[in-house]
């Protein structure tokens, strides 16, 4: 409800070219290795990305780091109770979140 309600009130500043050369970067990283289908998807995502950063486009308070470690949940009714690790927080085109998805698709490194 928290990150829902976030956009109405919208933050001063947004460094939109440098969380957008970010995005990109993310993007480029994830994509290596992977399989043709998924990448065609990738670069539809990476074409549709400046326009999360029109001037109409919501920006809000993301927490960058949606992953289920840092959902704290009521087991009897399934309810989210908290959110935990604020520490990548940032402000950001509402509803995105690339943190979790390096962690889902993995990230290979020459290490």
């Amino acid at each position: 409800k928290f990150s829902a309600l976030a956009w109405i009130n919208k933050p001063a500043i947004l460094q939109s070219y440098a969380l957008l050369e970010e995005y990109s970067r993310t993007l480029d990283r994830i994509s290596q290795g992977l399989p043709e289908h998924i990448l065609r998807k990738l670069d539809e995502a990476r074409q549709g990305l400046p326009l999360l950063f029109r001037p109409e486009y919501p920006i809000a308070v993301q927490h960058d780091d949606f992953l289920e470690n840092n959902f704290h949940v009521d087991e009897a009714t399934g309810h989210i109770t908290g959110v935990v690790d604020w520490a990548d927080a940032m402000i950001a085109p509402f509803g995105i979140s690339l943190g979790g998805l390096e962690t889902i698709l993995g990230v290979q490194t020459a290490s």
